[in-house]
């Protein structure tokens, strides 16, 4: 379920403060699984050992304003790698290296306001700070 994005603050070293953040999604880390086998396996069931960590990128939903649409719409078509910060109302954050890989089209919520959401993805993984 996402989080509530009321009091969240969003901003990039690039791209400064991107305000508006209505609904946030972190997505979470995985792990592939590497099968290895061998001629010499009797039994023909392979031996699964972990893989490489994959982290999932963030999705924020955010009120229309037309600068931050265009700076997120701007910084993904030129691919540009920002440091991205992402704080909560807790005090929680996610912070590190990424780029914006998805700018949504511009839609209505429950509540009638005009939404958009974009997609954050890490360069490797976002560093996570827990509130105190």
């Amino acid at each position: 379920m996402p989080l509530t994005g009321y009091e969240a603050t969003l901003s990039g070293t690039t791209l400064g403060s991107l305000t508006g953040v209505k609904e946030i999604r972190i997505g979470g880390i995985e792990v592939s699984v590497v099968e290895i086998a061998t001629l010499a396996d009797v039994n023909r069931i392979p031996e699964k050992i972990p893989g490489k960590v994959n982290e999932s990128p963030m999705e924020i939903t955010f009120s229309y304003n037309k600068t931050v649409y265009a700076t997120l719409r701007t910084a993904a078509k030129a691919r540009t790698e920002d440091t991205f910060s992402l704080a909560d109302a807790e005090a929680s954050a996610h912070a590190g290296l990424g780029f914006v890989s998805k700018v949504g089209d511009l839609g209505l919520d429950t509540e009638n306001d005009m939404v958009f959401t974009a997609i954050l993805t890490p360069k490797t993984s976002w560093a996570f700070t827990p509130s105190a």
